[in-house]
């Protein structure tokens, strides 16, 4: 069905903060102090394991896709990891909407960007919206009141460095070339990724090189994040919980249900989070392709 003649529409919004702290000295080592013999990694192991069966945090198995009757459980890590309080409640506070806030919203939904419902979900989860987003002045067509000039600092604190490379300009080139020269310091990324496209090290800069002029648009730098890292278990199916140096990614969730005829919400909620862990060494971090987990912020 045409979604222009869809009478509701759900628009998830998911901000995604990464925090670079060092570890405060009581937390470097808590996971170790917490399970201090292996009677007590296995029996919460166990534990957890069988937590994830009872509450369908399960997954088909990769031999039988197509079965429903088999299932593992999904990665996790084994306790909470240490997440700064301040950055999770930074990230959480930016989420929350009030009216204003959601005629903000609305007008975003109706600008030229987004016109067309069908893609709006698509369209504001790109990277390039995202890219755009940062630039200045922006941030402020939505928030235009200088009594939301906090909100607009608020939510630009949780920004790092996006850099389109449509143009041509000295700008772009001098970015482009810097990329090329410290592929180390940026991540590029694909209006299509979703993980696993995109480029980083030595891969970034050759892409940067052979990249044809047209298919730029279709891409945005952004400034490698070297987040907070921490130690935890990883459980996996058929493995032993095994200690790893690892670092997380934040997701705040919000649900939003509107009237596409007279514009009016239902409903608007902050829906929950989810901390997504990796191995530091790891570039990506899905869950499904098997690195990352599923996990919960410890806060301090």
């Amino acid at each position: 069905m045409n979604c222009d003649n869809a009478k509701f529409i759900f628009f998830f919004f998911i901000i995604f903060l990464c925090a670079n702290f060092a570890v405060c000295n009581e937390l470097e080592d808590y996971v170790e102090k917490s399970v201090n013999s292996e009677t007590k990694l296995h029996k919460l192991a166990d534990f957890a394991i069988d937590w994830a069966h009872n509450n369908g945090l399960i997954l088909r198995t990769k031999q039988f896709l197509n079965k429903s009757d088999v299932a593992e459980f999904a990665p996790v890590s084994l306790l909470p990891s240490p997440f700064p309080r301040h950055a999770f409640e930074k990230a959480v506070a930016v989420h929350e909407a009030n009216a204003r806030e959601m005629e903000a919203r609305r007008t975003i939904e109706l600008s030229n960007a987004i016109k067309a419902p069908s893609l709006a979900i698509a369209i504001s989860s790109s990277k390039k919206i995202q890219q755009l987003l940062t630039t200045p002045g922006t941030l402020e067509r939505f928030f235009p009141s200088a009594t939301e000039a906090d909100k607009v600092a608020a939510i630009r604190e949780t920004f790092t460095g996006l850099w389109g490379l449509e143009k041509s300009d000295d700008q772009t080139e001098r970015r482009i070339k810097d990329a090329i020269e410290n592929p180390a310091n940026y991540v590029l990324k694909s209006n299509g990724e979703c993980g696993g496209n995109n480029f980083y090290d030595e891969a970034l800069a050759e892409k940067l090189r052979t990249m044809p002029q047209a298919e730029r648009a279709s891409h945005i730098l952004m400034q490698k994040l070297i987040p907070m890292a921490t130690k935890n278990y990883f459980l996996r199916p058929f493995h032993e919980p095994k200690l790893n140096v690892v670092v997380g990614e934040l997701g705040v969730n919000g649900t939003l249900l509107g009237n596409l005829h007279d514009q009016s919400v239902q409903h608007n909620v902050q829906s929950g989070h989810l901390l997504r862990t990796k191995l530091r060494e790891a570039n990506e971090g899905g869950i499904s392709v098997g690195t990352g987990v599923g996990d919960s912020p410890y806060l301090f």
